[in-house]
């Protein structure tokens, strides 16, 4: 049965383990000094959340469910949080990537996804929902600021464009 200490020093791991990653999440807006501290905390916490969770399930027999029900629902959803964050993960995309000639786009990629997940944390946007939701946003925004949403998305095609052309072979001019 997990007792009322492991109940608490489960969700104090819990709490320091969700700190930890998100402040890795926003590592990209910080110091880049601190990337590596973050990274550490991040690893930290969840090793020793790991641990725990080996030490109150090694064996399955003496787990029972919380009498209080509140507690058994809490239990569950930060369980299936723990276990959907240690899922094996699946490659982010089968094709090839285009062309990254300045060696950047892996940045960029990653700036983009510390947005959304800022975005996810602020709305509670799931995550099928949270690109095209942000993109909606956006457009709201466009329609207070003096801004046309189409025309900076003609702009962004032009930059991605720019950012994934390839190299060009030695002695070609490439028209601009």
């Amino acid at each position: 049965m997990i007792t009322y200490d492991k109940a608490q020093r489960l969700q104090q791991l819990i709490t320091n383990y969700s700190a930890a990653a998100v402040a890795e999440s926003w590592k990209g807006c910080a110091d880049p000094g601190d990337a590596t501290a973050l990274e550490a905390d991040l690893t930290s916490a969840k090793n020793e959340l790991d641990a725990f969770v080996k030490s109150i399930t090694a064996n399955r027999d003496t787990i029972h469910l919380p009498q209080d029900i509140r507690q058994a629902r809490a239990m569950l959803a930060v369980a299936s949080m723990y276990l959907q964050d240690n899922e094996p993960k699946k490659p982010r995309t089968e094709k090839a990537l285009p062309p990254d000639p300045e060696g950047q786009n892996d940045a960029r990629a990653e700036w983009a996804a510390s947005a959304l997940r800022h975005f996810q944390c602020t709305t509670n946007a799931d995550f099928e929902d949270a690109l095209s939701d942000l993109l909606a946003d956006f457009m709201h925004w466009c329609d207070r600021n003096d801004q046309v949403f189409d025309t900076e998305l003609r702009r962004a095609r032009g930059h991605y464009e720019e950012e994934t052309r390839p190299d060009p072979e030695p002695g070609v001019i490439i028209p601009t």
